[in-house]
């Protein structure tokens, strides 16, 4: 994760007493993807009705790219799936990577997430002629 930004920021202190003190905090987190190789862990949960959450474990997962510029490692028991910027890449954005939730070979949940690839652009060329 390369930033957070608070989106309800929690208070600085609680009280503990009452020890039932309540209080909302949110995050919007980013990785960013600015070079050839970089890359990014991707990880899922699931929410159900009752408000209860599921972390997802990787080897449960699928996950895809319809992006040319990404290639993806799948993960395992141990390790995360990951994208990798592909060589060659060219600056990309959107819901590009999706990830499906599988359990006993059936599809339970499906899910989209927004990328951005943020290369840099090309700031001059060099070329050199072959020797004679």
């Amino acid at each position: 994760v390369s930033s957070l930004a608070w989106a309800a920021t929690p208070p600085s202190t609680v009280a503990a007493d009452p020890p039932t003190t309540t209080f909302t905090a949110a995050a919007s987190i980013a990785q960013e993807l600015k070079a050839e190789g970089a890359t990014a862990g991707v990880y899922a949960w699931a929410d159900f009705a009752d408000g209860t959450r599921l972390a997802i474990p990787a080897e449960d997962l699928t996950v895809t790219t319809v992006s040319p510029y990404i290639d993806i490692l799948a993960g395992s028991a141990s390790t995360p799936w990951r994208l990798q910027v592909a060589t060659g890449a060219l600056r990309d954005c959107g819901r590009i990577v999706s990830a499906a939730w599988g359990v006993c070979g059936a599809t339970v949940a499906e899910a989209s997430a927004l990328v951005t690839l943020d290369l840099p652009f090309a700031s001059g060329v060099i070329l050199t002629p072959p020797r004679a």
